[in-house]
C-alpha cells in the first residue's frame, strides 16, 4: 500500500499533506544523526522539522498534516511519522 491508500483509509485527504524528506546535506554530521534524534528526541527532531525557510514555511500554513521521512539514500526515505499541524506563526531570524 503506498502512502495516499494509507491516508485514505485514515479519512485524510492527500492533498491537504505536506510530504517533508528531511536530507540536510550542507551538514553530514547533522544527517548522520537525524534517524537517531527523530527515534530518540522527538523534542529536538521537532523544533529542527518546524523551522523552516519561507517557502516551506509558506506551504505548511497551507496543509493540515505533515508527513515526515527521512531522506536514506537516492530514491530512498526512512518515514518518521505523521504529524497534524497545529497553530503556526512566522518567525523572523
Amino acid at each position: 500500500m503506498d502512502l495516499n491508500g494509507l491516508l485514505k483509509r485514515q479519512g485524510i485527504d492527500s492533498r491537504q499533506v505536506l510530504v517533508m524528506r528531511h536530507r540536510p546535506s550542507s551538514e553530514p554530521q547533522f544527517a548522520e544523526i537525524l534517524p537517531s534524534l527523530a527515534a530518540g528526541r522527538p523534542d529536538l527532531f521537532n523544533a529542527y522539522q518546524g523551522t523552516q525557510n519561507r517557502r516551506v514555511e509558506k506551504a505548511m500554513l497551507g496543509a493540515e498534516h505533515v508527513a515526515s521521512f527521512i531522506g536514506h539514500g537516492p530514491g530512498k526515505a526512512l518515514f518518521v511519522g505523521l504529524y497534524a499541524i497545529g497553530k503556526c506563526e512566522a518567525i523572523d531570524l
